[in-house]
Order: C-alpha cells, then structure tokens, then sequence
C-alpha cells in the first residue's frame, strides 16, 4: 500500500502544483487581455472623438461657407435677413438684369423648333414673333406678324421643302447676343435691315459672320452702340454690295471712319453719314430694298 500511496500522492501534488501553475499562467493571461481590449476601446474612443471633431469642424465650416454665400448671393430664405442695398441705382440696376436674363431665355436658340421646322422656317417663325419681317425667295411681299399686318401671311409650323430666306428685317427689335444663334444655317439671305436697334452693338455685329458669303445689302443706321472698334469688323462681308450708316452716335470722327469704310470695302456702296441723321429715311428704304431685292 506504502508504494502504491506514494505516486498517488506524487501525482496529487503534481496535480496541485499543475492547477496553481496554469491559473496563475491563465490570470496573467487574462489579465494582459482585458488590458488589451480595454487599451483598444481607449484608442478606438479617442480615433471616433477625433473622427467625430473632424465631422463637427466640417459641418461648422460647410455652415460658415453657405453663410458667406448667403451674404454674397442672397437667397429666399436669407434675402431678409442679410444686408440689402435698396438704393434707387441698385434697384434701376437689378431690374435691367432681370430683364436681360428673361430675354436670353427668350430668344435663346431653341433645339426643338430647329430640329422640326429646319433652319429656314425656324429663323422665320422667330423673326415673326418677336416683330420682325421676313423675305423668302419665292414670294415678292414681306411677311410680318398678324398683329402689324392682318393679311399676312401665316407661316406654317413644319418644314418646308425649296424655301430660302432672302432677307430679314429686324428694325426696330432688341435682339440680345444670343438670338442670332437662331440663324445658324441661313446660306441665302442678300437683305439685312437693323436699324433703331439700342442692344446691337459691336459684339453683335460680328454675329453677321454667318451670311458673309451671301449678305449684299446691310443698313445698320440709328444703332446707338456700335463704335468705330465695331465697323472695323465689317471687311469680313467682303460680298456687300450697299452699305447704309446713318447716326452712330458712339462713332468718334466720322468722317475718318467712312473713310476707312471705303478702304476696307471698295466693292461696296456706302450710304448716308456715320455723325447725321438723314431725313426722309423712311421714304429711300423701300426704294433699297426693291433695288436688291428684285
């Protein structure tokens, strides 16, 4: 019995010994987990603190920046409570922007009607409407809205096989930049009339550049805004046959300006005075226009 006590009792000691090993192993190593985890939720806490700053810091920027847009640009919902200045220049000016934006929106070139119409017909749908006359080549009468000529002609809104445009009368309508867009792919018209126009100015007279292989006849008289900078660009219509230039009142030295007309065009006939307005114009215009249109 005395040897078969003794490995027992060996093995019970091992065995405590063992116990007390392995949890002292398993507390250190427990212990060194919790300290882990624990030291990972810190770092964890402090990234999503700083991650959360970061996210404060740009909502507040974002916020400042939509402040100082508002300040600049006010909008609906800010206009009354940032600053305005409602003065009667500023006013007389924000009411001339106004009108420019709506008519850009107006006379913009419209892809839909081009496309259904073709360029002919289109360009004559929107002369029309908005108060211009209109030539074609088949027809001797010019055609205008109903509402200045009750037996006119109405245009039809399709398009229209072998009609050419041959001249457009614009006087008297303020087209902006833009609209001359709307006479993209016009390769007939001889006759162009823009007189008592004030929104035709240097930068739309180089709009011309789409009939100078056809345009002929150009009266651009009582257009208060062009300049002599303007006119310089007119030795681009090199197939112009007359040229009428009546009171451009921008036009400094006039006669040096007619002078240098002639020299830049020395096919074309040039008519009336840049610094005097010439009376009876009315009565010599259809008188022009039957010449080179007939």
């Amino acid at each position: 019995m005395a040897n078969l006590t003794g490995p027992v009792r060996m093995t019970s000691f091992s065995r405590c010994l063992f116990k007390r090993f392995f949890s002292k192993r398993m507390s250190t190593t427990v212990r060194r987990m919790l300290h882990q985890s624990s030291s990972q939720r810190s770092t964890d806490l402090n990234f999503d603190q700083s991650e959360g700053q970061d996210k404060k810091k740009g909502f507040f920027d974002r916020m400042l920046d939509s402040w100082t847009i508002s300040y600049k640009r006010p909008t609906p919902e800010t206009k009354w409570t940032t600053y305005q200045d409602l003065s009667l220049p500023q006013l007389v000016e924000d009411l001339q922007k106004s009108e420019q934006k709506r008519k850009v929106s107006q006379q913009s070139f419209d892809q839909q009607r081009y496309q259904t119409m073709g360029p002919e017909m289109s360009a004559a749908q929107f002369v029309i409407n908005h108060g211009g006359k209109i030539k074609f080549y088949q027809f001797k009468e010019w055609i205008s809205s109903l509402q200045e000529n009750p037996t006119s002609m109405i245009l039809p809104e399709t398009r229209m096989k072998d009609i050419k445009v041959e001249g457009l009368d614009l006087s008297g309508v303020q087209l902006v930049f833009e609209a001359y867009r709307n006479f993209v792919s016009l390769e007939h018209v001889r006759y162009i009339c823009i007189r008592d126009t004030e929104l035709f100015d240097d930068f739309s007279l180089t709009q011309l550049w789409l009939f100078r292989d056809s345009l002929e006849f150009l009266d651009i008289s009582n257009c208060g805004t062009l300049t002599a900078r303007g006119l310089a660009w007119l030795h681009h219509l090199e197939n112009l046959k007359c040229l009428r230039l009546d009171n451009l009142k921008s036009v400094e030295d006039p006669e040096i300006v007619t002078e240098l007309v002639c020299d830049m065009l020395p096919n074309c006939q040039i008519q009336g005075t840049i610094g005097v307005s010439p009376s009876h114009h009315e009565e010599t215009k259809p008188q022009l226009s039957n010449q080179y249109l007939t």
